[in-house]
Parts: structure tokens; sequence; C-alpha cells
């Protein structure tokens, strides 16, 4: 595909028209169903009344088994690039979300220098897509050019400004390199960026030392802006890298969202009473703390990230954290499984399958440095505690997908396809570990209030039409690693700015997102 086919034709341009709605209503706050009539008039709703104040026509009378809510807002996603390579965003609208958050974990689309550039044009070279932006308002513009079907939110990357920035990627930035990373983050959030995010695992913030992540976060807090975090450490020292993200919160005085919160490894799982001690108690001292996670017991990064080594690219150093890991724990292997990867026939395959896993590894980073991985390392016990907190949000933390296209024959992790209906199946209707309307409040009004956005979230007169219908005892994920590429069932209607999107369980052929822009 050319870089100049990224835009298809073959899709419905903006058209609107009067919509009104009769069913059980869930508006987002978490206060118990009602029910009413909505109507939508052009991108916004116009009222919403109580059925017994409303008996006039309606132009979809929904049946009792169904609710109205608003627009589920994917506060962790990273489909800064996948939204210009499919701007259909399918896999995100078959389940229920009308606004996706890219920019996460320190990496974003934009700033690009002519160098990033080169090295972004060769990693994307097999869907076609050439970065001709530059500057973080070039991409936000190259976004609303492509018109995607979702709303876009974007937030900046602390490792992409800091090489923007021209700070060497393998130590902490000096004084003039920090003023100078300071000034990018105050660029990007002037273009319209919702906040700051970093990723303390990865190369180059891994480098980043205090008083450079200070420096960063100044025009954050000037702007009232929002700093996500993936911390430093999710394992051995998840407990140490909470308390250094806590610290730099309390300094630099700035809104906190704890990316995927979560304990990596087994021997870590114990752990989690302490991170919600610290949580909690920072939270009652004064400071604006959320979370966010996804439904699932597997994570899913850069391979080598996964094994501690982000940018690692000697055999020899790799050939002994994999010694190590083998000699710690002899099922090590049974819980790796390969996902994006130059060569195909290892996606979903477990390492195990293969009879010297240690040497195997070792060999294909060295010819794939970038294959990504699945790890089952998280406890189910603990998914659920994190979740059933009041401030923790749901975010996939995956980019969008589709079962057609240039991801057609990809094997992404399941939550692509399956985060919010799974969260809804499998926690609310299923476990009873939540209501339906506190489940409904974490992925619509309290990721829309992270974010700044008054006029989504909620189901209110004046508030943006993005609205969701879905069926609470139907609605099922059915992604997994052999077969992740599969839509879910359940979601029967979607509006975005009031245009549908999802009719009766199929999508339409509409784009009606829009890039949001913060301020």
């Amino acid at each position: 595909m050319k870089d100049e086919e990224i835009h298809p034709s073959s899709f419905i341009p903006h058209r609107y028209k009067s919509w009104r709605l009769r069913g059980r209503i869930l508006d987002g706050s978490g206060a118990p169903e009602f029910p009413g009539v909505i109507t939508i008039h052009g991108d916004a709703i116009e009222s919403v009344t109580t059925q017994q104040d409303d008996h006039g026509d309606v132009d979809l009378d929904l049946p009792s088994d169904l609710v109205i809510t608003p627009g589920f807002i994917d506060i962790h996603s990273h489909g800064d690039h996948f939204l210009l390579v499919d701007p259909s965003a399918a896999s995100k609208l078959m389940q229920g979300v009308t606004t996706d958050v890219i920019g996460n974990c320190g990496y974003s689309a934009a700033p690009l220098s002519p160098a990033m550039r080169e090295r972004r044009t060769r990693g994307l070279s097999r869907y076609g897509l050439v970065p001709r932006w530059s500057s973080f308002e070039d991409y936000l513009r190259r976004v609303e050019d492509a018109q995607p079907a979702v709303n876009v939110a974007a937030l900046a990357g602390h490792g992409t400004l800091r090489t923007f920035a021209g700070i060497p990627e393998d130590r902490a930035a000096s004084q003039s390199e920090r003023l100078r990373l300071a000034r990018e983050a105050a660029r990007a959030l002037k273009a319209g960026a919702f906040g700051i995010t970093t990723g303390l695992v990865y190369a180059p913030g891994k480098f980043a030392d205090q008083a450079e992540l200070s420096e960063m976060l100044r025009p954050v807090s000037e702007r009232n802006a929002l700093y996500a975090a993936h911390l430093r450490d999710e394992g051995d020292l998840v407990v140490e890298a909470l308390q250094e993200a806590l610290d730099l919160v309390r300094t630099a005085r700035v809104r906190f969202q704890y990316s995927h919160i979560k304990t990596w490894g087994r021997a870590n799982w114990k752990k989690r009473p302490r991170l919600l001690q610290l949580l909690r108690a920072a939270r009652a001292e004064g400071l604006d703390i959320a979370t966010d996670l996804y439904p699932y017991t597997s994570a899913a990064t850069e391979l080598l990230a996964g094994l501690g080594l982000s940018g690692e690219r000697d055999p020899e150093v790799i050939r002994k954290r994999v010694a190590e890991m083998a000699a710690k724990d002899s099922s090590w292997s049974k819980r790796i499984r390969f996902l994006t990867a130059r060569e195909g026939e290892l996606s979903g395959r477990r390492l195990s399958h293969w009879k010297k896993p240690a040497e195997f590894l070792v060999g294909i980073l060295e010819k794939d440095p970038h294959i990504s991985a699945a790890f089952t390392e998280m406890s189910e016990a603990n998914v659920v505690a994190f979740m059933k907190e009041p401030y923790s949000a749901i975010g996939s933390d995956a980019s969008n997908r589709n079962v057609t296209g240039p991801f057609a024959n990809e094997k992404p992790h399941p939550r692509a396809f399956g985060t919010f209906p799974r969260f809804l199946a499998r926690y609310v209707r299923d476990k009873h570990i939540l209501s339906l309307p506190e489940a409904v409040r974490k992925v619509t009004l309290l990721p829309a209030s992270r974010l700044g956005l008054t006029d989504r979230g909620l189901i209110r007169s004046g508030r943006k039409a993005d609205i969701v219908v879905f069926h609470p005892g139907r609605i099922e994920d059915r992604s997994d690693f052999r077969n992740p590429q599969v839509f879910p069932t359940g979601m029967e209607h979607v509006w975005v700015n009031g245009r549908p999107s999802v009719r009766h369980g199929e999508l339409t052929a509409d784009r009606s997102g829009r890039v949001l822009r913060a301020g």
C-alpha cells in the first residue's frame, strides 16, 4: 500500500440526522439505570427524558435486554501509527470504544526529526506508511486528514520528545538538555496533547533521572495536564518504582495516571497490598492519582523489555539473562508466547515449543531484536483487586486492529479485540466483581475526567453523541492467542459524534471520529 492510499474514499462522509432512542439508560455516572428517551441532533445529545415523560415516536425502541451507555474511552492505547494505516478502527468500534487515547508509555508518533523519520519509515515499511510529519501539530493534522472512525486524544511520549531534543539515548540529560526537553513538551501540549507519558522501563526513558523528569513535567503542571507513567519496574522493584513515581508527582505537582497497574512475576504477587497502601495514602494526602489496567493475566511488550533488557544488543548479556531465568524457574519458557515477528511462523507459539528454548531465544533476538511477545506473569486475584479500586479505569494497551487489510494475518494480544467485552462479561456479569453501573463509569466518565473531556463520558443534554448500545447478557470476547483476530459479540449499536458506526452488530462505513485537542 502506498502512502497516498492510506485515506480510502469508500467511507460514508459525515451526514447528520436526528435520532431518538428509547431504552434502559446507564448514564456513565455510576448511578442506577433508568428508562428514558435520548434525542440526538447533529453531533450532540439534544435531550434526555424519562420514559414516563416522553411518549413520542422514536427511531429505535430498544428491547429490555439492551442498555444504552456513553461511548467507551480507551484510556491506554497505542494506535499512534495504526490509525493512519487503517482509520476504520474496527477492533475498537466493535468493543464500543469511541475515543482512543494514544501516545502512551513514553512513545508517540511525533515530533520527528529527519533521522527519527528515517528509522520510523523502516519500521513501518510493511504497512506502507511513510511518516511525513515533523511537529506534534503536523501529526494531529495528518490524523485529521485520515478521518478516523473514532475520536483520538493524543499524549506526547517522553522518549520521543527526548530523542527529538537531541539527548543521547544512553545517559541522563544535562541541564541545557533538560531545558530543551521541557520546551518540546510545552510545544506538544500547546498543539493539543492531553499530557506527557513516560516508559522508564524502555530505552531511552530508562536513562532519565528525577531532575530530567521534573523539568519536563513543569509545563504539564502549568497546564494542569496529565502525567501517565509506565513505571521503571513492574516486577521485583515495583514498590520502589511506584515510590519513585509518587515522589516525582509530589515534586512536579502533576496529575498522575499509573498505567496498566500490575505485579509482574509470581514472586511479586504478594506486593499488591503495599502498592494499594501507597496509592490510597497518596490520594488521602491530596495527590490527584488514578490507575488503569487491562483484564488479562498476560502482558505484551517487546521481548527484550519483557526480559528486563530493553535496548540491549550484546548477545552475551542476553544469553546470561536467559540462563538466569532458566535456572530460576524450570517452567519459564511456557509463559512466553511470540506475537508479532518477522518470521511469521513464530507468531502465536509458546517458546516451550522448541526443545532448546534458551538457545532458540538468543538466536531469534539476534535476528529480530524488536520481536514482541506475551508474558503470562500476573495473578488473577491481583487483577481483580486492582480493578475494584474506585479510581481504576480500563485500558486495552493495544493498537486498533482489523480482520481484513494489512493487519489481517498478524497475531496480536487478544486484548486488541477483547478488552472491553471481557471486562463486562467475565468480571461484571459472570463474576459479579463490579456492578454494571460502576463498570460503565470505569470506561466512560472516569477516563473522560482524567483527560479533562467535559463534553464526553456522560449521557447528558449538550454532550457529544458518543453512544453505545450493548447486550449485557450476551456480550462476550471471543479472542484468544490462537485466534486473536475475532470480533466480540453483543455490541449492537455505536454512534460516534451522532453518526452510526455500528448498526445491529455490523460495522457501517462511517468515519466520524475527530482529533480532540486539550485546552
